[in-house]
């Protein structure tokens, strides 16, 4: 790939791309729904990852027999996201990254199954806000599906006015690559050491560290 005439952005997954929260959503999670799920099982765990709320409320519905409702299922999720967006860290590598796209006239954005919330208080606070261009989150969906559906990838490239064909998309869970590819997205699976368990191969290639990316695009 030539990034001056193929790729204009590269769009990144929140949870598990730009920081680390991944690891601190499956432990919690997974205390949460020992509880409310018999049998919870960390193969079931690795079903939800990249879901939206509302989505991972649905399949628990629909598919293990959950009996909350939404409101109080959202009670929960709130408490467990709080705790995570507290604690968690940027991956090493990501704001060099970010700095080499820049230089090379590529916009950064993110696509995330996270609320907007979450997502605006972890980049202030981690001091990377204004180096995204702009920020898609599972609040843009309204009633339309969220991953593995490509829709929350359509409004994010629509977002940067971008055909998607010309974004590269990163992602660490086999959810979001289903997403971004079925959106039309060039698709890099991030191995990020701690999603060793997820699927990737759907994606057009692999990196285990984010400052690997013009390298991809430059292929």
């Amino acid at each position: 790939m030539n990034p001056s005439s193929n790729i204009h952005a590269v769009i990144f997954d929140f949870d598990g791309v730009v920081v680390d929260s991944e690891k601190y959503w499956y432990s919690l999670e997974r205390e949460a729904f020992s509880t409310l799920i018999p049998n919870w099982s960390d193969t079931d765990q690795d079903r939800l990852v990249g879901m939206t709320i509302r989505g991972t409320y649905d399949l628990l519905r629909d598919e293990y027999g959950l009996d909350r409702s939404f409101e109080e299922y959202m009670t929960v999720g709130r408490e467990i996201g709080n705790n995570v967006y507290q604690q968690c860290s940027l991956f090493t590598g990501l704001t060099d990254a970010l700095t080499a796209l820049e230089a090379e006239g590529i916009q950064s954005s993110i696509c995330s199954s996270s609320r907007y919330e979450w997502i605006g208080l972890t980049l202030e606070r981690c001091a990377v806000t204004e180096q995204f261009t702009t920020i898609t989150s599972a609040d843009d969906l309204g009633e339309r599906p969220g991953k593995p559906a490509p829709d929350i990838y359509e409004i994010a490239a629509t977002k940067i006015n971008t055909d998607p064909r010309e974004c590269i998309a990163i992602e660490d869970a086999q959810n979001g690559i289903i997403s971004a590819k079925g959106a039309g997205m060039q698709t890099i699976g991030f191995r990020n050491g701690l999603n060793e368990r997820q699927d990737l191969s759907e994606a057009d290639t692999e990196i285990t560290d984010l400052r690997e990316i013009l390298t991809v695009l430059r292929k």
